[in-house]
């Protein structure tokens, strides 16, 4: 009966996407559609054990309504802001205006490359695998995810706040 269900839902998802022309509900579709199979074709026992595996999937699918743009300009705000912090605390004059860090006859601009998306999300991606390759719990999962994204924004910070400090100290760039 569950499996007739996801059909159900599939199907009702597919004809969404289609009559929408929506690739992130197609994705969706087409990976209820993967899950739907495996429902199907394993026993209840094998198909338990490809749950992280439907895990990782999902990371294919891209983030709708934009908000993969709100989270590069958020990690932008973030990496200028701790970057700063730490220009303060080592004495270089400076100023920030938006995701721009100023030093006298200098302009640092974090723009898309300098965000950390890339490492984010790479990141995550790397420690979801580590994670259902090792049979994590869903706590563990989500605990270690949370620790690998806020070790992404310190080290993204750390990046920035290098590039700026070497500029400043020794001219470099």
């Amino acid at each position: 009966f569950e499996s007739m269900l996801l059909c159900v839902a599939n199907l009702g998802i597919l004809a969404i996407a289609f009559l929408a022309g929506s690739n992130w509900m197609g994705w969706v579709s087409f990976l209820l559609f993967l899950y739907t199979c495996s429902c199907i074709l394993f026993s209840p026992e094998t198909f338990a054990s490809l749950r992280g595996v439907f895990a990782i999937l999902l990371l294919i699918i891209p983030l709708p309504l934009n908000l993969d743009s709100t989270l590069v300009i958020n990690l932008q705000k973030v990496a200028t802001q701790q970057a700063s912090l730490l220009l303060d605390f080592m004495g270089v004059f400076h100023s920030v205006s938006g995701v721009t860090v100023q030093l006298p006859g200098k302009e640092f601009m974090i723009d898309d490359a300098c965000s950390g998306i890339r490492s984010l999300f790479s990141a995550i991606t790397t420690m979801l695998v580590f994670a259902v390759y090792f049979r994590y719990g869903l706590i563990r999962v989500v605990l270690t995810l949370a620790q690998t994204a806020l070790w992404v924004l310190i080290v993204n910070s750390l990046r920035v706040f290098f590039v700026v400090y070497a500029f400043n100290r020794w001219d470099a760039g």
